[in-house]
């Protein structure tokens, strides 16, 4: 059995492990130098056929604050999340858009945008582990309506044993 634990760099960039195996040793961490993932664990190997992508477009926001959730991790699975990234298109007057990892129930901010243009995506580079039911949200605020909101995230699928 694994023990997911979220982690991530504090702030002296030292390494915190996001998941471990059932003896405790570390199978996936990060650190100044970037995400580590054990090469081997439980039978199964990390390779570009274990990656996860997926994009939520809302082209017919309301106007004021509109929220987007993408689909949430399925049960067998974490998502390793390496990158998510949000875009408007319209009247970005005032515009806010934050990306949230909604984690066991509770928010997590991975990114706050203010004083958007129109059309630029705007990326974070993220070691976010999640599991089974987690999920990430775009919020966006002051939004016109009619205008366009999207999301995406890309990263690894790590099936449990």
């Amino acid at each position: 059995m694994w023990s997911p634990l979220i982690g991530g760099l504090d702030a002296d960039q030292h390494a915190h492990t996001l998941l471990v195996d059932s003896s405790g040793s570390p199978i996936v961490t990060t650190g100044s130098d970037g995400i580590k993932v054990r090469p081997r664990f439980a039978g199964y190997w990390l390779s570009p056929s274990d990656s996860v992508a997926d994009t939520e477009e809302n082209t017919t926001l309301a106007a004021g604050t509109n929220t987007i959730n993408m689909d949430p991790v399925p049960a067998g699975y974490f998502y390793l999340l390496a990158r998510a990234a949000c875009r408007y298109l319209g009247t970005v007057t005032s515009v806010v858009m934050a990306i949230n990892a909604i984690i066991d129930g509770q928010t997590c901010r991975l990114l706050r945008v203010d004083g958007i243009a129109t059309g630029a995506w705007y990326p974070v580079i993220v070691p976010q582990l999640m599991a089974a039911g987690d999920y990430l949200q775009l919020v966006v605020t002051n939004a016109t309506l009619n205008d366009d909101a999207t999301i995406n995230y890309s990263g690894s699928k790590i099936p449990i044993a």
